[in-house]
């Protein structure tokens, strides 16, 4: 998606009509509850457009009784300004039956931030926003890529740090975390050291997989690899065990041998990325 670009609504009566349908067939179908994954890649960034649209969920909602369950994506400053700029907020998510929101951290300092050109992300805002949805009563997660080639042992101890800082500090918050990956068409997809490889091995492509390990395709330094690795199942595997990450993971897959019949057997039976 191309940054700073302003978003283009549906009209608000089509996008009601829309959903009035959905909501009458549901009811044709004997289903009960409809459940919706915003499309916004910042949900909170246009407060009175989106004011709008709740409304309008909320009418469909009680004039056909059908649950409905949204999610959505933000930046952690457009949901404080959004915050601001709407002083009824709360009870407008709370109608239109809005639950989670997922946060962009993506990265455990402003060190890191800078690297990624996320410069919207402000450290102080992070426990603002947490503390404010916990307020409000939703499930906020704290969405994690981690570990790109810019990663050495100390920032990815800090991300293990903050991470679990996170959890510990806020009970209605979860991680949702995933291994960076240099994503086609990025500044650094045009580095011959990935891309040579992966054209020359199309199977590769599998890697690329943010759920995925980190593989030699993707982190050609062993050292950094290995951390990397270890860092991101570190995070993982102790808050999946205890309901507070809700991503899973992937083993590269692509490669000949065993490691990569291993992956392919396997891979099918790793629970989805929700």
């Amino acid at each position: 998606a191309h940054k700073n670009s302003k978003e283009d609504f549906k009209d608000i009566e089509c996008f009601a009509q829309d959903l009035a349908c959905m909501a009458q067939k549901a009811i044709e179908f004997g289903i009960n509850k409809l459940e919706f994954y915003a499309t916004n890649l910042d949900f909170f960034q246009t407060p009175d457009e989106l004011a709008h649209c709740l409304r309008s969920i909320a009418a469909v909602k009680d004039k056909y009784q059908v649950e409905i369950k949204l999610r959505a994506l933000a930046c952690v400053n457009s949901f404080l300004d959004a915050v601001k700029a709407l002083p009824d907020l709360d009870e407008l998510l709370k109608g239109a039956g809005f639950w989670c929101v997922g946060f962009g951290v993506d990265g455990p300092n402003k060190e890191i931030w800078k690297l990624l050109q996320k410069g919207q992300n402000k450290e102080g805002d992070i426990p603002l926003a947490l503390a404010k949805t916990a307020e409000m009563g939703l499930t906020a997660e704290v969405l994690m890529i981690m570990g790109d080639r810019n990663y050495d042992l100390r920032l990815l101890i800090k991300t293990i740090h903050v991470c679990y800082g996170y959890v510990i500090d806020y009970d209605h918050t979860v991680i949702r975390l995933h291994v960076s990956k240099v994503l086609c068409g990025s500044k650094e997809w045009f580095d011959p050291i990935y891309t040579d490889k992966l054209i020359a091995k199309p199977t590769l492509f599998d890697q690329l997989d943010v759920l995925a390990l980190a593989s030699k395709a993707t982190h050609p330094d062993t050292k950094q690899r290995r951390q990397v690795n270890l860092a991101y199942l570190a995070i993982m595997i102790p808050l999946r065990i205890v309901k507070r990450c809700v991503s899973s993971t992937i083993l590269p897959q692509g490669e000949r041998g065993v490691r990569g019949n291993i992956a392919k057997l396997l891979n099918p039976f790793m629970p989805y990325d929700r």
